[in-house]
């Protein structure tokens, strides 16, 4: 009998025992659980200090459209400061621009911009960033190389193509015409490939009869114009590969009286160009976009690439590799769409 009460004790006190530790565990996980929600919440209030860095390197405001660039690049650098510390330098030349990258890269970069003066001279840093692991954003230019993480420019070929097409159209697939070329490069080679390739193709009754280097200026395109108009008796339009150039080429034309004889198309979206549409100029009949806002979009694909996100208006989780812009045709009928008062281009 006293064995029998003995192990009823023993009994009791295991059972009381397991209650103990079982209320204990409880009472541990639930101060496990408010510890974690506490941590959680710290976790949120607490704010990154470092902000995300961005260099961009551009070229020195040569003319009206790269000024623009700039311009628009610093607008949207500015946005977001906060979050962004965005640092723009501009260069004169090659060298000076490849010096700049490299004080640049003396940051703790998380993306950078680069709009290549020359191709070539600037490929080697280029690929040393993108080596580094810096997401690198190529603007406009193109490099010698494949070290880059995005690409972003306008259609070069597409200007050349359209404006082939547009002036065929005009003419009734038959006339004369004079290509005023920009300063050597990839990207004039494009506009006069897309140019030639579709007339070649498609209108085997227009004639290019001259061609001249504009330079991208406009004074340069109005000596040039004037040699060939002194050259040629009959021309019945003018594709130029920019739009400071097309305003050298219409004073030239208007010079020398012959601004009923042919049109002139340009490319790039010169406020000047737009404003002659506008008014009741009919020489200047098109021009096709090769927006400078583009400064303004690289630097903000360049936060994106910053954070290792997609574009905000895709599902993708990374940017794009090729990011290549619509040459759309602006005439007289759509010009009011595409003018901005404020442009300083």
């Amino acid at each position: 009998m006293k064995k029998f009460i003995g192990l009823i004790l023993v009994m009791v006190m295991t059972v009381s025992l397991i209650g103990c530790n079982s209320s204990n565990n409880e009472k541990d996980t639930k101060s496990q659980e408010t510890n974690k929600t506490e941590q959680s919440k710290d976790t949120k209030d607490v704010k990154v200090d470092r902000k995300y860095k961005i260099g961009v390197s551009l070229p020195s405001p040569a003319n009206q459209w790269v000024g623009a660039i700039i311009d628009y690049a610093k607008k949207e650098a500015a946005k977001d400061s906060e979050e962004y510390d965005i640092k723009i330098v501009v260069s004169e030349n090659p060298a000076a621009q490849v010096a700049a990258i490299e004080d640049l890269l003396q940051d703790e970069l998380d993306a950078m911009v680069v709009l290549p003066l020359e191709s070539a001279p600037l490929t080697p840093i280029c690929e040393r960033v993108y080596d580094l692991g810096i997401p690198l954003l190529v603007l406009d230019r193109g490099i010698a190389s494949d070290k880059y993480t995005s690409f972003l420019a306008g259609d070069n070929y597409g200007i050349g193509r359209a404006a082939a097409h547009y002036i065929a159209k005009e003419l009734g697939g038959k006339g004369d015409v004079v290509e005023m070329l920009g300063v050597p490069c990839e990207i004039v080679q494009l506009r006069s490939d897309g140019f030639n390739e579709t007339i070649k193709k498609h209108y085997p009754d227009i004639n290019v009869v001259a061609k001249a280097t504009g330079n991208f200026s406009r004074e340069v395109s109005l000596k040039a114009m004037e040699d060939i108009l002194q050259a040629q008796s009959s021309i019945d339009a003018v594709y130029s590969h920019d739009d400071e150039q097309t305003l050298g080429i219409k004073l030239a034309v208007e010079n020398a009286g012959r601004q009923d004889e042919m049109f002139l198309t340009g490319a790039g979206g010169n406020k000047g160009v737009y404003e002659e549409m506008l008014g009741d100029n009919k020489l200047i009949r098109a021009s096709f976009t090769y927006s400078p806002t583009m400064g303004g979009s690289a630097v903000r694909v360049a936060k994106r690439l910053a954070k290792g996100e997609g574009l905000s208006d895709t599902l993708e989780k990374e940017v794009p590799r090729q990011i290549i812009l619509n040459a759309s045709a602006v005439t007289a009928d759509n010009v009011e769409k595409f003018y901005d008062e404020d442009s300083s281009y």
